[in-house]
């Protein structure tokens, strides 16, 4: 009986802390952004920046890609098609 209250006891402790935790992070959200219009703009841009990264960096790798293959080419003799192969797919 005792350990049956304790563990009542202890699911009302967590419940109350998380309703707490939730208060916390709503305070901080409203407290933030109290506009919608401002927290839209704000993932707006974000997202469009977001896009523009991921666009540069797949260029960067696709461009480094490259530069390796075309060096491993120089290097291993030309027999070797699968590079040959890759290079002209890749160089379109």
């Amino acid at each position: 009986m005792v350990s049956k209250l304790k563990k009542i006891r202890d699911k009302r402790i967590a419940k109350e802390d998380l309703n707490a935790e939730e208060q916390i992070l709503d305070d901080l959200f409203y407290d933030l952004y109290r506009n919608r219009g401002r927290v839209y703009k704000v993932n707006f841009f974000r997202g469009i920046f977001f896009g523009l990264g991921t666009f540069i960096g797949g260029t960067v790798v696709v461009a480094i890609v490259i530069f390796i293959l075309t060096w491993l080419s120089s290097l291993l003799p030309h027999n070797v098609t699968i590079i040959d192969w890759l290079l002209t797919t890749l160089r379109g």
